[in-house]
């Protein structure tokens, strides 16, 4: 009789896809069946969150915690703000124009925002450019919106993707992830979600026109997640994407979003995404033979600090002239890269390592030739025990 797997055998690529597909394809039949909208409008509503909650139980029945994190603080890397925020927005923009001037007579020249709120409210649009930058600083900050989205990104990227990147390796586990997020989209898709039902084959080229776009969206949050390392801007460019994304069709005469566009769900309207897609592809994840660093987040364990773009490691000359302009920048011009490693042991014995710990890491063949170099610290450690274990008698009496 076979054994019961533990919780540290369990595939967290299984389990979380079991739950989140489980979930969605569940209230997809039910509604099917009833056919009342309950099960629909939950789903709707719900869609941003169970991913999260997926990946946290996942991550409760596994054990296994993804190497990627979460974090608000955006601003210490401006540059993958500004890609995230802007970048996706300008080209939906961009894919739009192509668009329309594609079908001039699609374009009505009249922003039909009134039916968000359920009213007929309309704005006439005067100069489309304007209109644009406008939407594109509008989804750029649009924070509420963002932060929804984390629960997606948080489950899809943060969480599966490491695992994904650990089995299949970089190229193979973005194209993946974004199948089976497109999968996930599948239930909400048949009922007519971001497409018309006039579509010719709907729903069904629908469908397979939504498993695109997650791809192609999924290459650039994926590329985003990998670079930082942080699930967060992900969530952003997704933000971006659906404030942005959902106006082009509302410029429409009949406000019907459509296998080609106008909106980034159709092949027209997400052309520039494409584009972007395959130039990330090309730049690290399609790199193939060319790559010659890690190829797996086990790989990453043991891999090279300092890397070339191809992943072959960094020169000396390189690394040393940079620490040079950094050394230079705080006013040390003086210090030597050699300085470093004595850095990093002062302070590992004053945070508490212990001598033989300092010596395996520094490579000392003896703890007495550590305690010889560094000495001085050891009296120090000593002074500050002294001194703690004074004042703790001193509050005794």
């Amino acid at each position: 009789m076979r054994a019961r797997k533990t919780a540290t055998e369990k595939s967290p690529i299984k389990v979380y896809l079991i739950l989140v597909l489980g979930i969605c394809f569940a209230l997809g039949i039910l509604e099917l069946i009833a056919g009342y909208g309950k099960f629909y409008r939950f789903l709707q509503i719900g869609f941003t969150f169970i991913p999260v909650l997926c990946a946290a139980a996942a991550k409760r029945l596994t054990g296994k915690r993804s190497s990627y994190h979460l974090s608000l603080k955006v601003w210490k890397n401006g540059k993958a703000w500004a890609f995230s925020a802007l970048v996706p927005a300008v080209l939906v923009a961009a894919g739009a124009a192509v668009y329309f001037f594609i079908f001039p007579k699609e374009y009505s020249g009249i922003l039909k925002y009134g039916v968000l709120f359920g009213s007929e409210a309309e704005l006439t649009v005067r100069n489309p450019r304007v209109l644009s930058l406008a939407v594109i600083m509008v989804s750029a900050i649009a924070i509420p919106i963002q932060l929804l989205e984390l629960g997606e990104e948080i489950g899809w990227r943060g969480y599966l993707l490491s695992f994904q990147i650990e089995k299949y390796g970089e190229k193979k586990a973005v194209l993946v992830n974004g199948v089976e997020w497109g999968i996930a989209h599948l239930p909400l898709i048949y009922f007519g979600f971001n497409y018309s039902m006039s579509n010719a084959g709907a729903p069904w080229t629908n469908m397979a026109m939504m498993c695109l776009t997650c791809v192609v969206l999924g290459i650039m949050l994926s590329y985003v997640t990998i670079r930082t390392g942080n699930c967060m801007y992900a969530a952003i460019a997704h933000g971006a994407l659906n404030v942005i994304g959902e106006v082009p069709v509302f410029l429409t005469n009949d406000r019907e979003s459509g296998l080609l566009g106008p909106n980034p769900t159709g092949l027209i309207g997400m052309s520039f995404l494409i584009v972007l897609a395959l130039h990330q592809l090309e730049q690290r994840l399609a790199a193939g033979e060319l790559w010659q660093g890690w190829q797996s987040q086990e790989d990453m364990k043991t891999a090279l600090v300092f890397l070339r773009d191809d992943g072959s490691n960094i020169t000396a000359a390189a690394l040393y002239q940079r620490y040079k302009h950094l050394a230079e920048k705080i006013r040390k011009p003086e210090s030597r890269v050699h300085d470093l490693r004595h850095t990093f042991a002062v302070l590992s014995l004053q945070n508490g390592d212990n001598v033989k710990t300092v010596q395996d890491n520094l490579g000392h063949a003896t703890a007495a030739f550590t305690l010889d170099v560094y000495g001085h610290v050891s009296e120090r450690m000593k002074e500050d025990s002294a001194a703690r274990m004074q004042a703790y008698i001193d509050n005794m009496a």
